[in-house]
């Protein structure tokens, strides 16, 4: 399987076409992972990792997590199945609707978001951000931006866990 950094090494510049061509895999895969170069079929292993060792003594369940670029959702689940509170977004439409349609009982954790740019509702509002292998796909001239936005969604306690 392609790793998402090795897959967007030849991303093309201009942030807008990058998206139209990471929505354009979703749409085109039919809800197959392996159809989309950087899924896989379970959860990240470093983050179940971090959240096996670390987690505990620092997010208690209940907390506010967010997913940023929630892709599948299966990070946003396992998240879930631990009992955080969930919010799990992608600025691919056609990612959320395949992690709906993928989890249908949380589909209500799903929503379509841009991390540059986060709904005012977001800013602020979480004790957990969680992060994988996004601001590395994206092409260099947006992850500023991207950084900037994620740093955003943090409360004032916040922690962020950045898979790279």
């Amino acid at each position: 399987m392609t790793s998402l950094a090795t897959s967007t090494i030849d991303a093309p510049a201009d942030l807008d076409s990058f998206l139209g061509r990471i929505d354009a895999i979703y749409r085109d895969s039919g809800g197959d992972p392996a159809r989309i170069p950087w899924a896989h079929a379970k959860a990240c292993p470093a983050m179940v990792n971090w959240l096996n060792a670390e987690a505990p003594a620092l997010v208690r369940p209940g907390a506010r997590v967010a997913v940023v670029g929630c892709g599948l959702g299966l990070d946003a689940c396992a998240l879930a199945d631990r009992g955080y509170d969930v919010t799990a977004f992608d600025i691919c439409e056609s990612a959320i609707e395949l992690a709906r349609r993928a989890h249908p009982e949380r589909s209500g954790m799903f929503v379509v978001a841009d991390a540059m740019d986060p709904p005012g509702r977001f800013v602020h509002r979480f004790d957990l951000v969680v992060e994988v292998h996004t601001i590395q796909a994206v092409p260099p001239a947006g992850r500023a931006a991207l950084v900037q936005g994620i740093g955003r969604l943090l409360s004032h306690r916040g922690i962020l866990l950045v898979v790279a």
